[in-house]
């Protein structure tokens, strides 16, 4: 790609990538300040969008896909909406919403069978399955396994269930006393976790370390990583946890990443979903395969590898716009 070829618009007022990205790719925040309504949202897309004049737009999330959807009409512009969660989970408004957006683009991506089965999309041609990739330094210090911290990785809301992960690390420290959790992240329910980490007297325990976008080296010699999620669609956290080497322990929570992961990886165990006893049960277990493990060493599987992914989307992309 040539400098200008790719432009990523934020609908945030976030002016940069939590992701480092590649210096041709072109950032636009479509607005800076106060969020405006839906239809001025919708119209400042369609304005930008007609200014860019681009082969396809490749659209995330729900409402971002409603949007450039109606941005897009009648522009004779293909459009590729890709679904990151599990769909079944939405409200009704937006599972048919999003069924009606999904049928009717000109592509779609989907995480898992289960999600691309729910929209029952599969038959249709450029609406394809397209694992996350990972990427990964190679090069990271290998150092001692610390058997003694447990991290966990997420926003701070409900569907990550992290009462369920409190409840459990707690069964554990009552059998040993040396373990520690840190939790990296932040989101609109940090109090509701802060008051959880409280209630059941871990303050001393479980430390709430905000943000890190260098987390897989910061905490690359973590003893277990854990996930509690009530659904996810694919997990990226995890995933990049599981090719750092680390032993995780998940719930089996759909639309069916974690036990996809499982198919790939021998380092991770999984749990009932919402299940205090067997998440308790599964991290003691991840905590004895630690006795004889010294370091994490990195592992990316093909089917995981950013090479592959990105050629994946290529000609996906390039199949649209042929088509198109």
């Amino acid at each position: 790609f040539n400098n200008g070829d790719i432009s990523l618009i934020i609908s945030t007022s976030v002016s940069n990538s939590f992701y480092e990205l590649d210096n041709r790719v072109v950032i636009k925040n479509l607005y800076c300040q106060k969020k405006p309504r839906f239809i001025k949202r919708t119209i400042l897309l369609r304005k930008e969008i007609k200014n860019i004049k681009p082969h396809v737009v490749v659209s995330f999330l729900p409402h971002v896909c409603m949007y450039s959807y109606l941005a897009t009409r009648f522009l004779n512009i293909p459009l590729i909406l890709s679904e990151r969660n599990d769909p079944s989970k939405y409200n009704f408004l937006k599972r048919i919403m999003c069924r009606f957006l999904f049928t009717y683009c000109d592509g779609s991506v989907y995480q898992n069978v289960y999600s691309i089965n729910w929209y029952k999309n599969s038959y249709l041609a450029n609406h394809v399955i397209l694992n996350n990739p990972v990427k990964l330094e190679t090069q990271l210090e290998q150092t001692e396994i610390d058997t003694t911290l447990l991290i966990s990785v997420g926003r701070f809301e409900k569907q990550k269930n992290y009462g369920l992960l409190i409840k459990s690390f707690k069964n554990i420290v009552l059998e040993n006393k040396d373990l520690k959790l840190k939790i990296i992240g932040d989101g609109s329910l940090k109090n509701e976790l802060i008051d959880e980490i409280s209630k059941n007297n871990l303050s001393d325990k479980v430390e709430l370390v905000g943000k890190d976008n260098l987390w897989h080296k910061n905490y690359s010699n973590a003893g277990l990583y854990l996930m509690s999620s009530s659904y996810e669609g694919m997990p990226n956290s995890l995933l990049e946890a599981l090719c750092l080497g680390i032993e995780c322990v998940s719930t089996d929570c759909p639309a069916g990443g974690p036990s996809y992961f499982a198919k790939s990886f021998d380092n991770l165990l999984l749990c009932k979903n919402d299940d205090v006893s067997d998440m308790s049960k599964q991290i003691k277990n991840g905590l004895e395969l630690l006795t004889n493990k010294k370091e994490n060493t990195i592992n990316i599987p093909d089917e995981f590898k950013i090479e592959i992914i990105a050629n994946k989307w290529l000609d996906l992309i390039n199949g649209v716009i042929k088509n198109g």
